[in-house]
C-alpha cells in the first residue's frame, strides 16, 4: 500500500497502477506461510518455476497432438524437465528440513506441510511402521506442488 500511495503522490493525486505483480507477491507469501510457515522469499523460486511450468504446459496443450511428443528433446520439453528437477529438489530439501525438525521436536504441525507429515507418520505407525501405508516422499512433493499450482 505504501508503494501505491507513493506512486499516487508522485503522480499528483492520481496514476495508473498495475496491481497484478503485487497481488501475485501477496498470494505467494500466503501460500508459503500457509504451506511451509516460511516467507515469500523462500518459496518465491518454487512459485515462479511452477508458474513457468503452467505456461509451458498450456503452450504444449495448444500444439497439434503427436503421440509421444513429450519424449521429444525439444527446448520446451527440456525446460519442463529442468523445472521439474529444480522444483523437486527444492521441495525435497524443505520436506527433509521439516522432517528433521519434527524428529528433534523443533517444529510441530503448525502448517499444511507439518500437518501432512504428522498425519502421515501417525498412519504409518498405526500400521506397524509399514511404509506402504502412508504417503511416499514423492507423493508429499506432489501435494506441495499442487498447493503451489492451485494457489
Amino acid at each position: 500500500m505504501n508503494k501505491w500511495e507513493k506512486m499516487v503522490s508522485i503522480g499528483r493525486g492520481s496514476c495508473e497502477v498495475d496491481v497484478w505483480p503485487d497481488l501475485e507477491h501477496l498470494a505467494g507469501d500466503v501460500i508459503s506461510r500457509t504451506l511451509f510457515s516460511s516467507s515469500y522469499e523462500e518459496g518465491k523460486n518454487v512459485l515462479h518455476l511452477m508458474k513457468e511450468l503452467a505456461e509451458l504446459t498450456i503452450q504444449t496443450i495448444q500444439l497439434v497432438y503427436i503421440p509421444g511428443r513429450r519424449f521429444f528433446p525439444t527446448k520446451m520439453n527440456e525446460r519442463m524437465k529442468e523445472i521439474d528437477r529444480i522444483v523437486r529438489a527444492s521441495l525435497t530439501s524443505i520436506i527433509n528440513k521439516r522432517l528433521k525438525a519434527m524428529k528433534t521436536r523443533e517444529a510441530g504441525s503448525d502448517n499444511l506441510l507439518g500437518m501432512l507429515l504428522d498425519t502421515n507418520s501417525k498412519e504409518i505407525e498405526e500400521h506397524g511402521n509399514n511404509k506402504d501405508v502412508g504417503l511416499s516422499i514423492e507423493e508429499v512433493i506432489g501435494e506441495c506442488k499442487l498447493f503451489y499450482f492451485a494457489g
